[in-house]
């Protein structure tokens, strides 16, 4: 397969994406890609697979130059890190290499599949997620996938922004993350995919989950979201104090439609208004641009847009799943959202 390379290109950061194998006579080409890329340039490496010694060496050079590498495979990883080690008279330092001896003296291909390069990205599973709920509600809700991911061996952290400000809810949630005990899992419902955005920027976040959520571009907040295609329900009132609630009446069918109708009365009558200040609160450095992200799309959703759902995953290049939910699918549905969350745990990259 012949290496296919797409740049895209932002105002803080440039991405570049590459595809199939990485051969010598490629690397001209690469290199004048991340020279257009400007100062801050990182190469997603999900789908390539290495032809020669020499993209091993051009992967090493861009690294001392700088340019960082995201989803880089064990393989090709360790790879690297031999070369590094070795003399420059080193028999196997030579072009001629085309596969690595592995601990028995045996040889590998390089062209190894792409299902088994997945498995080795297993290494080593991230144990720690922190959840962040969005507008209108509070982290109880979060008690069903809580207790599945305990389960199943998680230490799991639930914070609690007050969503009295932006500012506020990126401090508390910034708390969770800095009180685990190694890589996280970030995972943000509705508005709490706006706030994972900008603290997945966290060096302890390894991976993003958005539950039918904000993943905000640079520049963007919740409400611009809205606006460009809005949502079905028009139960969204503002108070005298410039903070936001949907109506008791509506609640139901318009945020919870698909949970036990006692639950969503008490949703309705303890919900946690939202203030001005952190629904229209634009983004500056979007985490997803640089951090493997998971999205899943509620179908049935009021309160967002399905097609913004799927706008915001698709431009995240997140690995996506799609449930038949209202808007809190995380409580509908705690099971695939935890089969997604645990997804994300076992297969994101873990830089140590």
């Amino acid at each position: 397969m012949t290496l296919k390379i797409e740049r895209i290109s932002g105002k803080r950061i440039t991405l570049i994406y590459l595809s199939g194998h990485l051969r010598s006579e490629d690397l001209n080409e690469l290199k004048s890609e991340i020279e257009l890329g400007g100062p801050r340039v990182t190469l997603d490496l999900e789908e390539l697979d290495l032809a020669d010694i020499e993209g091993v060496r051009f992967l090493n050079l861009c690294e001392s130059a700088g340019v960082s590498i995201l989803h880089c495979s064990p393989y090709i990883r360790e790879w690297m890190l031999q070369e590094r080690s070795r003399p420059k008279d080193h028999p196997q330092a030579l072009p001629a290499a085309l596969g690595r001896t592995n601990d028995v003296g045996s040889r590998e291909p390089m062209h190894v599949k792409r299902t088994e390069r997945k498995k080795r990205r297993t290494t080593m599973a991230i144990k720690n997620v922190v959840l962040v709920h969005g507008a209108f509600a509070d982290g109880s809700g979060w008690e069903a996938l809580a207790s599945i991911l305990k389960r199943d061996g998680y230490k799991v952290s639930v914070a609690q922004p007050p969503e009295t400000s932006y500012a506020e809810d990126q401090k508390y949630t910034k708390a969770a993350i800095d009180a685990t005990d190694g890589p996280v899992v970030l995972v943000g419902h509705s508005y709490g995919g706006s706030i994972i955005t900008e603290a997945g920027n966290h060096p302890k976040v390894a991976a993003l989950v958005y539950i039918a959520a904000f993943a905000l571009d640079e520049g963007e907040s919740c409400a611009s979201i809205e606006q460009a295609l809005p949502q079905a329900s028009k139960a969204f009132k503002p108070d005298s104090n410039g903070n936001w609630w949907i109506d008791e009446e509506q609640f139901a069918a318009d945020f919870a439609a698909d949970i036990p109708p006692e639950k969503a009365w008490f949703m309705a009558i303890s919900q946690v208004p939202i203030s001005t200040d952190s629904f229209t609160h634009k983004v500056r450095n979007p985490a997803w641009k640089t951090k493997p992200t998971w999205y899943m799309v509620a179908t049935a959703d009021r309160s967002i847009n399905p097609d913004q759902e799927r706008m915001m995953a698709k431009r995240a290049r997140a690995k996506t799943i799609e449930v038949n939910a209202s808007h809190v699918a995380y409580m509908s549905y705690p099971k695939e959202t935890a089969k997604l969350i645990e997804e994300a745990a076992t297969s994101a990259p873990v830089h140590q």
